[in-house]
């Protein structure tokens, strides 16, 4: 009897074994001589998945690499990689050094040999070298056949590659990776990664400056390392259709100030700013238009405080192409007996505030007070473009429901409204 799997032609069925870790294709190939001879010519290799069995102790691990070894040499000499992924960080620190550097050698092998292999996408995500950091082979910058390469190790450092050399990569991501020298990393970028469209850096070490030049890149996303007090300098010429991501942990406002006036490109996709940074920025060191090209934000501002609120107005008014939005409160907040109230809907109207028109998605957690609840009840009358707004509220807070019913029914967008997780999970859908 012919299983489904046999009947399909190669291209539709490794397309299907790209789902399975190793494990599960392994197994796959032992069914019938038809699914070893897909498994063997599988485009998409995923090290990860490995089982308790295989990995319980020193002896069953050595003989799980020197299996992966094996397979990956036989793959290697009649096919062609396009995707391969190693995950493995379940190796326990307390392993004697030796096998360490064992394992350490292995996948520095695998990735030799994937690039031998015209491999085009390279995950990488591995910390398991306790002992000391290794440095990522040269050779992976230089493989013209790469196009994605994702990097994420604590213990991985990354050398600048030589700026005459070439690369086809389009899509770069590195985390909790260390940059030896990142002046002449990131001219490498500029340089030598003509086909780059998207670079990522999460909670990279060693960073103090990123200045690119790259007319190819369309999305770049940056979120800042929590242990560094100090925000990177960063100075990017990019395409104006570029998306920017930005995540400072910093809580500097003048160092944020500086990031945002040295970008050069008309469009900030997302900034998320912790609670220090936005009460900073609220407390009289905003710079109006800083926030000019941002389209998403996120803002922590505690609570919905009457001193707070003229500060937010100034923080709006120079926010002119936001198109989602979502403001965060403080849990505790939401106890206090405190009436905030003195910003109602009528002085809201007097602000024109010239995103609002442009606003398609809004998140409010409310705290203390109606002033959270004016500005919810002010956007949804007066956004047009508003598609969705959601509402988080404490159970004791259930009349925002009647004081926004009459403002929904002005406004086209759907409403939910959600219990602050805290103290429930009851959700209610205003219709």
């Amino acid at each position: 009897m012919i299983d489904r799997m046999s009947n399909l032609p190669d291209e539709v069925a490794h397309n299907i074994l790209a789902f399975l870790d190793i494990t599960d294709l392994t197994r796959f190939g032992c069914v019938s001589k038809r699914c070893r001879e897909l498994y063997l010519s599988t485009p998409s290799l995923d090290f990860d998945g490995f089982s308790d069995a295989n990995t319980s102790t020193c002896s069953r691990r050595l003989m799980l690499l020197s299996s992966l070894d094996r397979f990956l040499l036989l793959h290697c000499a009649v096919n062609k990689i396009q995707r391969f992924r190693i995950c493995w960080n379940n190796l326990l620190s307390e392993e004697n050094p030796c096998f360490i550097e064992d394992v350490r050698f292995r996948v520095i092998t695998w990735i030799h040999n994937a690039v031998r292999c015209k491999v085009e996408v390279l995950e990488v995500d591995v910390s398991v070298f306790e002992v000391r950091s290794y440095f990522l082979p040269s050779s992976v910058f230089l493989c013209g056949s790469l196009r994605s390469l994702l990097l994420s190790s604590l213990d991985l450092i990354l050398k600048a590659p030589s700026l005459a050399s070439s690369c086809n990569l389009e899509c770069l991501k590195l985390e909790f990776v260390d940059i030896e020298d990142d002046k002449g990393f990131f001219k490498w970028i500029s340089c030598s990664c003509k086909c780059i469209k998207e670079l990522h850096l999460y909670h990279v070490f060693g960073i103090e400056q990123v200045i690119i030049e790259s007319p190819s890149l369309k999305s770049f996303s940056f979120v800042h390392h929590t242990d560094s007090d100090l925000f990177p300098y960063l100075l990017l010429s990019i395409s104006e259709k570029a998306q920017l991501f930005l995540k400072p942990q910093a809580d500097d406002v003048k160092i944020l100030s500086e990031v945002l006036r040295s970008i050069t490109i008309n469009r900030v996709e997302a900034l998320v700013l912790n609670k220090e940074t936005t009460m900073a920025l609220l407390n009289g060191v905003f710079v109006p238009g800083l926030l000019k090209n941002v389209f998403h934000l996120s803002i922590h501002i505690g609570s919905f405080l009457d001193i707070l609120v003229p500060e937010m107005v100034s923080m709006f008014g120079g926010t002119c192409n936001l198109r989602t939005l979502e403001i965060k409160s403080d849990p505790q907040f939401l106890d206090l007996k405190t009436d905030c109230s003195g910003f109602n809907m009528g002085y809201w109207r007097l602000q024109n505030l010239a995103f609002i028109p442009h606003l398609k998605e809004v998140t409010i957690e409310l705290s203390n007070g109606s002033n959270g609840i004016e500005l919810a009840a002010y956007m949804l009358e007066y956004a047009q473009n508003l598609k969705k707004m959601v509402i988080v509220h404490s159970p004791q807070q259930y009349s925002v429901m009647r004081k926004l019913n009459k403002s929904k029914r002005i406004s086209s967008a759907t409403v939910v409204f959600q219990e602050d997780q805290q103290r429930g999970n009851k959700k209610q859908r205003l219709r």
